[in-house]
């Protein structure tokens, strides 16, 4: 599901880093052939039928991720 909105690639990393609390090296390169230059998501039919609007910002989705993967990474662990 998508808000409307796009970020970049660079707005990406940089909340990531944020939120993940760690810091790495970012290698910029060219597109590549046949990647898109923008995708952007949209919720509008989400509202129509459901009345569905997006509330969590890319940090909360983020974090949201991070989350979720440190648990995936301590049960994955635990097997």
């Amino acid at each position: 599901m998508g808000s409307g909105d796009g970020f970049s690639v660079g707005e990406m990393v940089e909340v990531a880093k944020k939120v993940c609390g760690k810091t790495f090296i970012v290698k910029k390169g060219k597109r590549r052939p046949g990647d898109p230059s923008k995708i952007v998501a949209s919720y509008a039919k989400a509202k129509k039928i459901l009345g569905w609007e997006p509330k969590a910002t890319l940090n909360d989705i983020v974090l949201s991720s991070w989350i979720w993967e440190q648990k995936e990474v301590k049960r994955i662990a635990k097997s």
